[in-house]
């Protein structure tokens, strides 16, 4: 996954092309670094914009595996992630602590 942050951007206006441009050559030049022929497939770009919608012109060139996240929903994710975390890790002490009874 790569993530093209464009959080600072108002909330107002369209995704532009070059943007869409930018998220869609990450996995090109991470699978280039990386010495391979293509990202894998299971790989996706995440455009991160307050922005809702993209401009016309750059739709067409948009691979359909890239997606757009807010920033609200990004951070909600980070929180869910921590949130699970920390319960898997307690539930992990209580087993420990069961096991060595």
């Amino acid at each position: 996954m790569t993530v093209e942050a464009k959080s600072a951007q108002k909330s107002t206006g369209m995704l532009s092309m070059d943007y869409v441009r930018q998220s869609t050559t990450q996995l090109q030049m991470l699978a280039a670094d990386r010495d391979v022929e293509a990202p894998p497939e299971s790989n996706v770009p995440i455009i991160v914009s307050p922005l809702r919608t993209g401009r016309p012109d750059a739709l067409p060139i948009a691979e359909p595996h890239v997606y757009r996240a807010t920033p609200k929903s990004v951070l909600d994710i980070g929180h869910d992630a921590v949130r699970a975390r920390k319960e898997l890790r307690d539930i992990a002490r209580g087993v420990g602590r069961r096991l060595a009874r």
